[in-house]
């Protein structure tokens, strides 16, 4: 093949990585954010001011102002309301911060625990390579070459971070 079908071919590969990694992107969003809606309407279930806070969260205007008050209870009036707008916007809010990390959390721990099974069939790999005549040296070059010490150092990492 020629210089410009590599690059042409190197191009290609890029953009599709580029549009795989999109597609993951989008339906990682799609996914965290129909796993807090859903965390949120459970914790509703239990947590009677959260379901009021929800309810709330679209119609906030519970107390009606009246142009027959004066300026000062009107304004009285507007800063309740804006106040607890902004208390439930608070509270909703740090209640999907807390679910967007327990998403994260959780799907850092099924990467973690596929990690560890991969690692364990590496480790069978090799110990069958060694029984049928491999040489050691063979092994770790091939350890080398596909980085696979670095990936047991990432999930050691992973694992020390848990544990404290």
């Amino acid at each position: 093949m020629s210089n410009s079908a590599n690059e042409i071919e190197k191009q290609l590969v890029n953009e599709a990585v580029e549009r795989e990694i999109e597609r993951i992107r989008f339906n990682w969003k799609i996914r965290e954010a129909n796993y807090v809606e859903n965390m949120l309407e459970d914790e509703s279930k239990y947590n009677e001011s959260l379901r009021r806070d929800l309810r709330r969260r679209d119609n906030v205007s519970d107390i009606k102002i009246n142009p027959d008050d004066d300026f000062v209870q009107q304004r009285q009036k507007e800063r309740a309301k804006a106040f607890r707008h902004f208390r439930v916007s608070r509270r909703i809010k740090k209640a999907k911060l807390k679910y967007r990390f327990q998403y994260v959390t959780n799907k850092l721990l099924e990467s973690t625990d596929m990690l560890e099974s991969v690692h364990d069939l590496i480790g069978e790999a090799e110990q069958k390579l060694i029984s049928q005549g491999f040489s050691k040296d063979k092994i770790e070059t091939l350890r080398k070459n596909f980085n696979v010490d670095e990936g047991a150092e990432i999930l050691n990492n992973i694992k020390e971070s848990y544990d404290r």
